[in-house]
């Protein structure tokens, strides 16, 4: 008996142990499938779905399109090249096995040649083994066991590869709090002060700890920072420091169930501040010149249809020759364009002269055609030919492509008969002028088009184009007077609306957010009763992707062969590719290319491009004050926008100077404060509430010449006025977000928060409203004794600084004023101490203060003032 009930309760033990391992088993979940799961791609196609990957379809086989799949076919030029899917979670999830069914049309997209999975354990990505390269079946790797807030998939084939689904199984995570940090600093051995930056001498030092709440033994722990610095110690000393150790240092803390704390720190490395600023150097690195890859190609005498006559059916019913340009027409060509038409010779003359002049004296390359025998071509849209299929009324020019049956394709430029007949001297066409322009931008954009750089730039294309013409136009006239140069109206956004990114498409939308690098966020996807999309952009600042503003600074100020550069090596995005090179050649790195990003702000805020200031000022003088509302039909009808450059902020309690929250910057954006000034120097308090921040004090004097104080990350920024008084009484504070990499949502929508104080010699805000760029104006504004930033003559702290074991003495200048209130704050805006119904004097023992600086706010009758005090 006694042995049976063993035997029974053994049983007993054993069919519970299967239950168990059966709950396992089916308390595996398919965290693909969760609300939170965040999708991400390197690319998809358009006409793809990103999303199909994860909606629990079961697929029949591999070309099953029953259903939408993703692809990631994007020309032939990306082919046999790797491509990821990306899950990404809130918590880490404790992951057990990942399956993929493939796609293939057996075409674009093909069966995988590799594929493996990688998973992120907070620090670095991990490879996760390979994955199963069959086709009709879910490709799965079991026995997996970690931990992971991100999910990759990796995949390539001979052509694109294509996923209709993607699982991934395992335990989901509910709940994982995130650690606590505190921050705190020691310079040069000295007391331990609360509080996250420091502005250091070369000579000195300074140890960055970062306090951990409840430390564990599996976390994880790494710093970040500038010039490629990176440690897994808690703490780190930073010691014999240069110029390209100041920035932002991130300490990156993961606890074990997976969660990520950081906390900032910034160093502001000091130059020597007995000379002028001075900005790095970029065109050692930024140069390049065409001709040293380009020979001296011989000038075409055939046209691409004498090799391939008829080629796809293109319809060809005469065409005409000038010089290295040819004209092509159907059979249906508009009455105004024919054969003896004195417009189509006219055109034919300009585009060869100016493209001659782009080659032989400003050395840049000729389009694909040209280089391959060919003459360079214009096809007269709507006139019958293989390019479309439009009418010989309809509209239009843009630089287009024409294939060949050996796959090759060939850049040209497609013109309806409007510009064309635009050229003719008798034309009564209104804009005939802008027309011919037009044409010879297209031609551009054939050259552009025949590069490697700029694939995912779109952006850069139409700026850089007016920049090429601009300098074109100028050069072939022998002039070297720039002053009345059009930098174009669509250029307003990026002198009116600092804010808005540099690599921006669309500008700043009517939900707050900014259009990507190739125009992500901009479709609102929306449409009205009449089937119109309906629009999120706003009037004029929504064509920034057309001003050539960024691009005239790199030419202006970096060097004109810095432009080659980026069309030769950045070949996807412009920054990213400025910053990195292309892989073989280096570009000019992490630090210079946030300098660059802040040279840039800071330049524009003064107007200070060369010899296109007159063209920056006058983008300025016909701007500033526009009405900007929505484009319509407007999905959102945004209140209307009053255009100034400057951004309005709003004192609070603690006498900090809190920006509009509208006008943040996105990446790479700016906010310009005007500030009035006295005295011999100006320091503004500067405490960043986003990462990769900076700010810059910069003015001219009345005779326009221009003073930049050195970029600081955190702290006090002071500019000297030794060299000349500003203009106006005004100087400027350029807040600077300097993050040029653009990762998609995170990137595009979010916006970089800071506060400002100011400090001795800075007396309040200037008016936004008002003409501050107009160094030569007269510009004034009435200052009131009672507003919020405080004369530094209404009250007196003494000894300032002081040892924390002293007292300090607030005395009113006025003795008529003898009634006063005042409290203590420290860098966070914390009130440590706060008194009333003070008379004329007061004193305040500081031994409870450890060394830092903090701050003494008066209220007096009817003003309000704040001074900074330091403890040692």
């Amino acid at each position: 008996m006694k042995e049976k009930k063993l035997l029974h309760f053994f049983s007993f033990l054993l069919f519970n142990i299967a239950m168990l391992g059966i709950g396992k088993l089916h308390a595996q979940t398919n965290l693909a499938r969760l609300n939170s799961t965040k999708v991400t791609t390197s690319h998809v196609s358009p006409w793809e779905n990103l999303t199909s990957v994860n909606d629990g379809f079961t697929p029949v086989n591999s070309e099953d399109r029953s259903n939408s799949v993703y692809g990631n076919w994007d020309g032939d030029a990306a082919y046999n090249t790797y491509n990821w899917i990306q899950y990404e979670w809130d918590f880490a999830h404790e992951i057990n096995s990942v399956s993929v069914y493939w796609f293939t049309d057996y075409g674009g997209i093909g069966q995988p040649t590799a594929a493996y999975i990688e998973y992120w354990d907070g620090i670095n990505w991990v490879n996760g083994g390979s994955l199963g390269l069959v086709l009709n079946q879910f490709n799965s790797i079991a026995n997996l066991n970690f931990k992971t807030r991100k999910l990759r998939i990796y995949m390539k084939s001979d052509t694109a590869t294509g996923v209709i689904e993607y699982q991934a199984f395992g335990v989901e995570t509910t709940q994982c709090d995130t650690t606590a940090l505190t921050s705190s600093i020691i310079i040069n051995n000295g007391s331990e002060k609360n509080q996250n930056y420091a502005v250091l001498s070369p000579s000195e030092s300074v140890e960055l700890k970062p306090s951990i709440a409840n430390i564990e033994s599996n976390a994880k722990m790494k710093w970040t920072g500038p010039n490629n610095f990176e440690s897994t110690n808690q703490n780190i000393t930073l010691s014999n420091l240069q110029t390209v150790n100041s920035g932002t240092y991130t300490f990156l803390y993961v606890n074990e169930c997976g969660s990520e704390s950081t906390i900032d720190f910034y160093v502001t490395v000091k130059e020597d501040e007995n000379t002028d600023y001075k900005w790095p150097a970029y065109d050692s690195t930024l140069y390049y010149d065409f001709i040293s890859d380009y020979p001296n190609f011989p000038k075409p005498t055939k046209n691409l249809e004498d090799d391939y006559p008829g080629y796809s059916g293109c319809n060809v019913a005469w065409s005409k020759n000038y010089g290295s340009w040819t004209f092509v027409a159907g059979p249906n060509a508009n009455p105004l364009i024919t054969e003896t038409s004195v417009s189509v010779d006219l055109m034919l003359k300009r585009l060869d002269q100016d493209f001659t002049f782009l080659r032989d004296n400003m050395g840049w390359p000729p389009d694909k055609l040209y280089r391959q025998g060919y003459r360079s071509s214009v096809y007269l849209f709507g006139s019958g030919l293989c390019t479309d299929t439009a009418s010989n009324t309809d509209l239009g020019g843009w630089q287009s492509g024409v294939g060949t049956p050996d796959g090759q394709s060939w850049p040209m430029v497609l013109l309806s008969y409007y510009p064309v007949a635009s050229f003719d001297p008798n034309s009564t066409f209104s804009d005939a002028q802008y027309q011919t322009g037009a044409c010879v931008h297209e031609g551009i954009h054939a050259i552009y088009a025949s590069l490697p750089g700029c694939r995912n730039s779109a952006w850069f294309h139409e700026g850089s184009n007016v920049w090429l013409q601009t300098v074109l136009d100028i050069k072939k006239t022998g002039s070297t007077d720039y002053s009345n140069v059009d930098l174009g109206w669509l250029s307003a956004g990026s002198v009116i609306a600092p804010f808005i990114p540099i690599e921006c498409y669309s500008g700043w939308l009517s939900d707050g957010t900014f259009g990507g690098p190739s125009a992500e966020g901009v479709d609102s996807g929306v449409q009205n009763g009449d089937g119109i999309t309906l629009r999120k952009t706003r009037d004029v600042i929504g064509g920034v992707q057309y001003s050539s503003v960024f691009p005239t600074f790199l030419g202006e100020i970096v060097g004109e062969k810095s432009l080659p550069w980026v069309w030769n090596y950045c070949e996807g995005r412009v920054l990213e590719g400025i910053a990195n090179g292309n892989g073989t050649v280096n570009g000019i790195g992490d630090t210079k290319m946030r300098k660059m990003v802040q040279e840039y702000r800071a330049r524009l805020a003064l107007a200070d491009f060369g010899k296109f200031e007159k063209p920056i000022l006058s983008l300025y003088r016909n701007n500033m004050g526009m009405d900007v509302g929505p484009e319509q039909p407007a999905l959102i009808n945004v209140e209307r926008w009053k255009a100034t450059p400057y951004a309005a902020t709003a004192q609070d309690q603690d006498g900090y100077l809190i920006p509009d929250v509208k006008t943040l910057p996105g990446w790479s954006g700016a906010n310009f404060v005007p500030i009035h000034v006295e005295g011999n120097e100006a320091t503004v308090f500067f405490q960043p509430l986003g990462k990769n921040m900076s700010i810059q004090l910069c003015y001219r004097t009345k005779d326009g010449k221009a003073f930049y104080s050195q970029p600081v990350y955190a702290g006090d920024c002071t500019i000297s006025f030794a060299q000349g008084m500003p203009a106006n009484g005004v100087i400027f504070a350029v807040i600077c977000n300097t993050d040029y990499i653009f990762n998609g949502e995170s990137t595009r929508t979010a916006k970089f928060n800071y506060k400002l104080k100011l400090e001795q010699g800075a007396i309040k805000t200037a008016s936004i409203d008002k003409n501050w760029w107009d160094w030569k104006a007269v510009v004034t504004e009435t200052l009131s004794v009672t507003d919020h930033s405080g004369l530094p003559s209404n009250f007196m702290i003494y000894p300032n600084p002081i040892e924390n074991s002293a007292s300090f003495t607030i005395r009113l200048s006025d003795s008529s004023s003898t009634k006063f209130s005042y409290k203590v704050t420290n860098m966070i805006g914390q009130i440590l101490f706060q008194k009333e119904n003070c008379f004329n004097e007061d004193q305040y023992n500081a031994t409870a203060l450890p060394g830092g600086i903090y701050f003494v706010t008066v209220e007096a009758q009817n003003s309000k003032q704040t001074k900074k005090i330091v403890i040692k």
